[in-house]
C-alpha cells in the first residue's frame, strides 16, 4: 500500500513540475537588444512522453547553424510549452528559429519564425560635406549629410545655400564666392544641426577638370536562348565627381530605351548592345557588348569620351560557352557571290577532355539550291578546328540577291546543337579587278568569256599592225 502511494506521489510531483515549467515560460517568444527567450510547444508525444527538445536558430532561414542545449521533458498530456533563453545577440538584427523534439518515434521540426532584436539608442551625430569643392560657376555641387547614432530613423531639412528634405542636396551657383548649407537632422527625440561650405570659382584660369562618368552594363541571364527576356541594367554606372543624368541604350544602331533598367526579348542572332551615360557636366562614357543569342557571347572593353571626343569601337574578346560538350563559332552573316565558288569558315570547339566525334549538317532557306554533304570530324580533347565550307552559288534565277537563313546542325554522342547564320547573296562583280581577284572561284562560262575577249583584242591589234605595214609600203 505504501509503495503504491509513493509511486502516485512521484507521478504527481512530475506532473506538477511539468506544469510549473510550462507556467515559467512566456506565452510567446520575447526578446531585447542582445537576448531572446524562444518559446515552443509539444503538441503530440506520439505515445512516448519521454521527449528531448531544443531550438535551432541563426541569421538566415536557410542556415540555422546554432542550437540550444537539449531539454529532457516528460509530457504525458500534450500540448505543453517549453522555452530557452539565448544571449550574445546583435542589436537591430533579424534572427530565425524553430523548435525541434525527439522521442522513440523519431524527430520532428516546427515552423520557422523570426524576430528582430531591439536597436541600441545612442547620441545623434551630424556633419555634412560638399562635392566638388572647390567648384566652378554653374557647376553642380552636391551637399551630403553624414549621420550616425540616434534610433536609425532620420528626417532631414536643408537651409541656407541649399534646400530639401533628403540626405543629399544639389544646386549650382551663378556667381563666384563662398556658400554655406545648413542641415538639421531629427531622430526620435533628438535633433542636431551642422553646416558645410563650398568655394565657387569664376572658372577663369581654373585647373578644375570634370571627371568622366563610368558606364557599366549588367544583364541577366548570361546564357541567353532565343526568345529569352533579357534584363539590361545600368544601375552600377557612376560619376566620380557628380551624378549621371541620362542613359541611352542602343541595340544594333537603334536607340531602344532611355531608362536605367529595361527588358527585351531577343531572337536568335547577333546583337551589339551599347550604353551611353551622360553626367551633370555633359561628359559621356559608353560601353558596348556583342551578344550572339543561342551561340557564344562576346565582351568588349569600356570606351569613354568627352562631349567633343570621338568613340573608338574596340576589338571583341571571344568567350565560349563551356557548358556545351562542343561549340560552333559562326559569323552572324557570310557574304557570298553568285556564279562563284565561295568559302565560309566555322570553328569547332571540343570542350571535353576526351576525343569527340562530331557531325555537321547544313540546311535552312538555302536548302532548295545549297545541299552540302555531311561533314564528319574527330577533335582531340579541349581543342578547336577551323572548318572551310564550300558554298557554290549557281547562276540560275533560283538564287536571288538577298539574305538567306542557314542552319548548322551539330551532333556528337550524347548531345545535339543548332546554330544559325545568314548567307548574304551578292550579285556579279562587274569590275575587272574584282573579277580577276575572284578568279579561283569563277564559273567556266566567265572564264571562257574572258579568254574570248583577250583573243579578240589580240586579233584586232594584229590586224591593226598589218594594215599599218601595208600603208607604209604604199607610201614608198
Amino acid at each position: 500500500m505504501l509503495r503504491r502511494f509513493l509511486i502516485i506521489l512521484i507521478v504527481f510531483i512530475i506532473l506538477e513540475g511539468s506544469n510549473v515549467f510550462a507556467q515559467t515560460c512566456p506565452a510567446q517568444t520575447t526578446y531585447g537588444n542582445t537576448w531572446a527567450t524562444l518559446v515552443g510547444e509539444i503538441q503530440d508525444n506520439g505515445g512516448d512522453p519521454n521527449i528531448t527538445a531544443w531550438f535551432e536558430w541563426g541569421t538566415s532561414s536557410f542556415s540555422l547553424t546554432n542550437r540550444t542545449p537539449d531539454q529532457f521533458l516528460f509530457i504525458p498530456n500534450p500540448p505543453q510549452g517549453f522555452c530557452q533563453t539565448i544571449t550574445g545577440l546583435q542589436p537591430c538584427t533579424t534572427y530565425f528559429y524553430r523548435a525541434a523534439s525527439r522521442n522513440s518515434g523519431g524527430t520532428n521540426y516546427g515552423n520557422i519564425y523570426s524576430f528582430r532584436t531591439n536597436c541600441v539608442f545612442s547620441n545623434l551625430q551630424v556633419s555634412c560635406s560638399a562635392s566638388p569643392n572647390p567648384a566652378n560657376v554653374n557647376q553642380t555641387v552636391v551637399f551630403t549629410a553624414n549621420v550616425s547614432g540616434g534610433n536609425g530613423s532620420y528626417s532631414y531639412s536643408w537651409s541656407g545655400a541649399c534646400s530639401g528634405s533628403s540626405s543629399t542636396c544639389s544646386r549650382s551657383f551663378s556667381s563666384a564666392g563662398t556658400y554655406t548649407a545648413n542641415i538639421t537632422v531629427t531622430s526620435g527625440n533628438e535633433t542636431k544641426s551642422a553646416s558645410c561650405s563650398v568655394n565657387i570659382s569664376s572658372g577663369q584660369n581654373s585647373s578644375i577638370i570634370n571627371q568622366l562618368p563610368i558606364a557599366v552594363i549588367a544583364f541577366t541571364p548570361e546564357d541567353i536562348r532565343p526568345g529569352t527576356i533579357v534584363t539590361f541594367d545600368a544601375s552600377q554606372s557612376y560619376d566620380p565627381d557628380g551624378f549621371i543624368i541620362s542613359y541611352e541604350w542602343i541595340i544594333n544602331n537603334e536607340t531602344v530605351s532611355n531608362l536605367k533598367t529595361f527588358n527585351r526579348a531577343l531572337a536568335s542572332g547577333a546583337y551589339r548592345v551599347k550604353l551611353i551615360v551622360t553626367d551633370n557636366q555633359g561628359s559621356q562614357s559608353s560601353k558596348e557588348i556583342l551578344i550572339s543569342v543561342g551561340r557564344t557571347t562576346y565582351l568588349t572593353r569600356t570606351v569613354t569620351r568627352t562631349v567633343t571626343r570621338s568613340i573608338e569601337v574596340p576589338t571583341p574578346i571571344q568567350k565560349t560557352n563551356n557548358n556545351k560538350l562542343i561549340d560552333l563559332l559562326v559569323e552572324p552573316t557570310y557574304s557570298v557571290n553568285v556564279c562563284a565558288q565561295n568559302t565560309i569558315q566555322l570553328t569547332l570547339i571540343n570542350n571535353t577532355s576526351v576525343n569527340r566525334k562530331i557531325t555537321i549538317k547544313a540546311n535552312g532557306e538555302v536548302g532548295n539550291w545549297f545541299k552540302p554533304s555531311e561533314r564528319d570530324f574527330v577533335l582531340e580533347p579541349n581543342s578547336s578546328r577551323l572548318v572551310d565550307w564550300i558554298v557554290d552559288v549557281p547562276c540560275s534565277g533560283v538564287v536571288k540577291t538577298k539574305n538567306y537563313n542557314i542552319d548548322f546542325k551539330v551532333s556528337t554522342p550524347g548531345a545535339n546543337y543548332s546554330f544559325s547564320s545568314d548567307l548574304q547573296i551578292k550579285g556579279i562583280n562587274t569590275s575587272l579587278l574584282g573579277f580577276i581577284g575572284a578568279f579561283g572561284g569563277v564559273n567556266i562560262f566567265w572564264l571562257f568569256l574572258l579568254f574570248l575577249i583577250i583573243f579578240l583584242l589580240a586579233f584586232l591589234w594584229y590586224r591593226f599592225r598589218e594594215l599599218e605595214k601595208r600603208y607604209k609600203q604604199n607610201l614608198r
